[in-house]
């Protein structure tokens, strides 16, 4: 080989070189990584996906890959390999396509690919890694992609436990307070960035909260989370037993059971005042008794201030409540409050004698706020001749004893007997 030779072939040599070295950087640089819709991530910096997407059978996981630089200059009749895999978090890689293309396959291109929901399922929550490679027609070595990185989370906060329940406000809300109401968060042990709470003030424990509003979102930046339920919102419900719960959902996507409800009294507008002492008609002359209780005892719950129709009244005639009444659109006060024969009976007892002091009181509320009560005292003598049960005797408190009629007619025989008794030793003596 001539001196001339040797610097030729060496050149080519290193023209080659540099050429196979241009189209490996080439082949490698253009393998980008498997594409994807934003619209399927709730972070795209991190590739959380939705998890409504890997639950939802109506919805796909489709990723998206292009043609590689080479397979243009792919001849007919030859064809490139394109193999798919995808890898879990510990890194076992699972082969999940294989399908050959030629140059005139280019138009197909971008490629989709849709991940099954049987696949899906397979995997557990975690990073997901996605990725190809490109066996060449001719032989080449395999070229592989950048990898797409996706993590997969179809757990709820709390997982599938109960969140417990706010901690209790300490106060009763009324117009005082109405401004500065504020509910707290608990700390939870599933806490992650990006989780959000849904706090609900209603008069009632839904079966569903998709079926109610909430009145507060926030974004649970730090525990526990102080929140401000709005006045319009407590306004809108109004008084009551109110139930405050909440949800929470992750940035997946995921919502959490509905939280136990926390029970706040409230009572707006000016609140009930001037409560009068009960009146029970019957007492008047100093004495309920039996005839009384034949005519119908009645407690009276006189008017009082700032009345609203959504307030409650109970009456209770010694130890027995007669249990809530609203006090309605159209009162007509006195309120009154009916004891049955019976009612009276059991409160006076079976076994009892004489005259009873009898405590009679009523208490009113606004929604399960407290607003007063007031009390007096009368005395009840029921006692009877003869044995009295009013649940076998239905005429009672009938002033008539029924048995008194046999009890005459047993005295009135004895005392005939004896009589009779009498005039035969008389005749004998």
């Amino acid at each position: 080989m001539s001196k001339q030779g040797r610097p030729y072939a060496s050149a080519e040599k290193t023209r080659q070189e540099v050429r196979r070295d241009r189209a490996t950087r080439l082949n490698v640089d253009a393998l980008q990584k498997p594409g994807i819709n934003a619209a399927l991530l709730a972070d795209p910096l991190d590739g959380t996906v939705f998890s409504a997407v890997l639950t939802d059978a109506s919805r796909s996981l489709d990723m998206t890959i292009e043609a590689w630089p080479s397979l243009v200059s792919t001849p007919p009749g030859f064809f490139d390999t394109l193999e798919i895999y995808h890898a879990s978090a510990n890194g076992t890689q699972t082969l999940l396509s294989s399908e050959q293309y030629t140059g005139s396959d280019v138009d197909s291109f971008p490629l989709t690919v849709t991940i099954s929901k049987e696949q899906i399922e397979s995997w557990v929550d975690g990073l997901q890694v996605f990725s190809y490679k490109v066996l060449p027609f001719n032989g080449s070595p395999a070229t592989e992609s950048e990898t797409l990185n996706l993590i997969f989370d179809r757990v709820p906060p709390y997982g599938n436990i109960v969140p417990v329940a706010m901690p209790a406000l300490g106060y009763d809300v009324t117009d005082n307070n109405i401004d500065t109401v504020i509910v707290t968060l608990p700390d939870y042990d599933t806490y992650a960035a990006g989780d959000k709470v849904y706090v609900y003030w209603l008069n009632h424990v839904p079966d569903d909260p998709g079926l109610v509003v909430h009145v507060v979102t926030d974004t649970v930046d730090a525990l526990p989370k102080s929140l401000t339920v709005p006045r319009a919102e407590i306004e809108a419900v109004g008084d009551g037993g109110v139930y405050v719960l909440y949800v929470l959902v992750d940035k997946a996507g995921n919502i959490s059971r509905l939280s136990m409800p926390l029970a706040v009294g409230v009572a707006i507008g000016p609140l009930p005042g001037g409560l009068q002492d009960p009146v029970v008609p019957l007492a008047a002359d100093g004495l309920i008794d039996q005839e009384d209780a034949w005519t119908g005892v009645v407690v009276q719950v006189p008017s009082f201030e700032n009345c609203k129709p959504t307030d409650w009244v109970e009456v209770t005639w010694g130890t027995l409540a007669l249990g809530w009444r609203e006090v309605g659109n159209a009162p007509r006060f006195p309120l009154e409050f009916t004891l049955s024969g019976a009612q009276l009976w059991e409160q006076y007892g079976a076994a009892s004698t004489g005259d009873r002091v009898t405590n009679v009181s009523y208490a009113v509320r606004r929604g399960t706020v407290p607003q007063g009560d007031k009390a007096i005292d009368v005395n009840v003598n029921l006692e009877v001749v003869g044995p009295v049960d009013p649940i076998v005797d239905p005429e009672w408190p009938d002033p008539v004893n029924p048995r008194l009629k046999f009890m005459v007619n047993q005295i009135s025989r004895i005392s005939w007997c004896r009589l009779m008794r009498g005039k035969m030793l008389l005749s004998k003596w």
